[in-house]
């Protein structure tokens, strides 16, 4: 079995005061050639510039704007735009379709005691294959708007809460 070398930097100064059982102060000056380089160029082609108006995803090379699930079933961003529903659960899923909801709370008059009314937003999306979310994966859910709906172009996992728990 061969040994382990280690090789260890130049030690400048190590001062360390003991009082009343703490340390009061620590220095420790040492000679580390490289360990605050900085990091080589990346070589990976550098996107085009996110979209303006929206707040933007950047996911496999395109950018997706944000949008709401009620934004989409009222297709208020057209047809065939990118677009990511951020956050939202996987409530159920079948062989053919995958669909998500959020919580969202209903704007409320000024005038009025609306408490902490949330209410159930859901959109079934046509989702075919084997990579496709399981339910109650939290998502953020990239895909191309249609007529009410969008086709899923993909997605990133980034929790886990059924929604009947969260």
């Amino acid at each position: 079995m061969a040994g382990l070398s280690v090789q260890v930097p130049r030690l400048v100064k190590i001062s360390m005061a003991m009082k009343m059982g703490t340390i009061a102060s620590v220095a420790l000056l040492a000679q580390l050639p490289g360990a605050f380089a900085a990091p080589a160029a990346n070589a990976a082609p550098t996107p085009a510039p996110s979209p303006t108006g929206c707040n933007a995803l950047l996911f496999n090379g395109q950018w997706y704007c944000s949008a709401t699930i009620a934004g989409v079933k009222a297709a208020s961003s057209g047809s065939g735009k990118r677009v990511v529903l951020k956050s939202v659960t996987v409530t159920a899923r079948s062989s053919s379709s995958v669909t998500v909801g959020a919580w969202v709370s209903q704007p409320c008059p000024p005038d009025k005691f609306c408490g902490a009314t949330l209410t159930l937003e859901t959109l079934t999306v046509s989702w075919t294959g084997t990579a496709r979310p399981a339910h109650g994966d939290v998502i953020n859910l990239f895909g191309s708007t249609t007529s009410q709906s969008l086709t899923p172009t993909g997605y990133v996992k980034i929790g886990y809460c059924p929604i009947e728990w969260c």
